[in-house]
């Protein structure tokens, strides 16, 4: 298909495949169209119909891939009948964009039969999990809920490889002019290089990490969780030194919770590995490599530990959600919290929500994601229609936390309750001798 919003080609990253009939605008032109979030229709006109003479309708096959420039094109069944046919077409950006009059962007192909989407729900989707503690919901209610998710089970992921690869971007490793860092592996205890050799093999048959042969190298840590599993990290501390830092901003946590007031539905939503399933560009592979004595790999996927992953990942999902945030969604790096003041609003919210995912081929953990709750417990707060307060596990936290007896333990104890000083009447007050500790030769005696 072809696109008329200004004058340029706008290259797409696919194709036409060659089995589909190709479609082009009818029009192209000077003015760009701001699109901003939303969704325009484009007049277009196939390159030949002899192939569906005998079909009433066709269903246009477009690439599920979004531009370079942030242009989706969405699925659409068409009527032959008309010689023109209206393409829907969605600028993710927030500048216009222009396409050249005849620039290939779909192909059209015919419907053989359409088949009305099975009610049973697929057994990976673990129904029960997903809309436990709905008993506030009517049947009515119910009943909308589970046809929402059957409608978009595929959203969701199976199992640990089950892991969406974004099209939306790639994080980038500027690293400048500066040569390669080459570490060599740390020391690991038998029990545990075992156990670092078994997470490297999971990885690479989930496919998260390639072999490497570049010069760059950094050492691997393994870290105990608190359900006794391990954490595979790599210490990225000296690629990090030398890497441009990307200034762009997550959101204030209080501005974002301000935002949450009048609602009375809310649904939390989280991605599955979220980190991995955003790409490395293709140059920078070789400078997440790690070893473990035994060999050398690279990341295929955005790694934790790297300094920029937080901006990439949080101007990412602000980009598959722009136009949703603050209305319908807000979002903090992986945590997605859906909000709405009446059942019905808040179940639109979350198919527009859900589209956008779908879109961006994300997927998400169903064993984190709530749905349709009037209390739910976002970036360690509890929210509801009330208002906000604070966590009681988190501030169990700051309760038992044992007397610090070096500055390090005094500001980590600090941070903690930093985070909910605006819950706290003259909080910097009150903090202020404990501050005055961090200083040099200050006596914790």
């Amino acid at each position: 298909m072809y696109d008329r919003l200004t004058g340029r080609r706008l290259p797409f990253l696919n194709k036409a495949p060659e089995e589909g009939l190709k479609v082009s605008a009818l029009c192209g032109g000077r003015n760009g169209l701001y699109l901003e979030g939303s969704i325009c229709g484009i007049p277009c006109l196939m390159e030949s119909q002899k192939l569906l003479v005998n079909s009433d309708t066709s269903v246009t096959g477009f690439p599920s891939q979004v531009s370079q420039q942030g242009v989706l094109v969405a699925a659409t069944l068409i009527d032959l009948k008309k010689e023109a046919i209206s393409v829907r077409v969605l600028n993710l950006d927030h500048k216009p964009k222009t396409i050249d009059k005849g620039a290939v962007i779909a192909t059209c192909e015919p419907v053989v039969d359409i088949v009305a989407r099975p009610q049973e729900f697929s057994e990976s989707l673990r129904l029960p999990s997903i809309l436990e503690n709905l008993e506030g919901l009517n049947e009515e209610q119910r009943t909308a809920v589970k046809e929402l998710l059957q409608e978009f089970q595929n959203l969701f992921s199976t199992s640990d490889s089950d892991v969406g690869r974004c099209n939306m971007a790639q994080h980038r490793i500027n690293t400048g002019n500066h040569p390669p860092i080459k570490q060599y592996p740390r020391r690991l205890p038998l029990a545990t290089k075992e156990e670092a050799e078994r997470l490297v093999k999971a990885m690479v048959d989930n496919g998260i990490i390639e072999e490497s042969s570049g010069p760059w190298a950094s050492p691997i840590v393994l870290v105990k969780k608190k359900d006794g599993s391990t954490r595979f990290c790599v210490d990225y501390r000296k690629l990090n030194e030398i890497t441009i830092k990307d200034s762009y901003p997550l959101p204030r946590i209080d501005d974002t919770l301000d935002a949450l007031n009048g609602s009375q539905w809310f649904s939390t939503l989280d991605l599955k590995s979220g980190y991995w399933q955003v790409e490395i560009q293709p140059e920078d592979k070789e400078k997440t490599a790690f070893t473990t004595g035994q060999g050398l790999w690279q990341f295929k996927v955005m790694p934790f530990g790297l300094c920029n992953a937080p901006a990439t990942f949080e101007r990412l999902m602000e980009t598959v959600l722009r136009g949703l945030t603050s209305e319908a969604c807000l979002v903090y790096l992986d945590d997605i919290i859906i909000v709405g003041r009446t059942f019905q609003e808040h179940l639109n919210n979350i198919r527009k929500v859900f589209q956008r995912l779908q879109k961006a081929n994300l997927k998400l953990s169903p064993k984190k994601c709530r749905f349709f709750r009037k209390e739910v417990s976002y970036l360690g707060h509890i929210i509801s229609a009330d208002g906000v307060k604070t966590d009681p596990e988190k501030t169990k936290a700051v309760v038992d936390w044992p007397r610090p007896e070096t500055v390090h333990d005094l500001r980590s104890f600090l941070g903690l309750c930093t985070y909910y000083r605006r819950f706290v009447r003259n909080f910097s007050a009150i903090a202020g001798p404990l501050h005055k500790l961090t200083k040099a030769r200050s006596n914790f005696n």
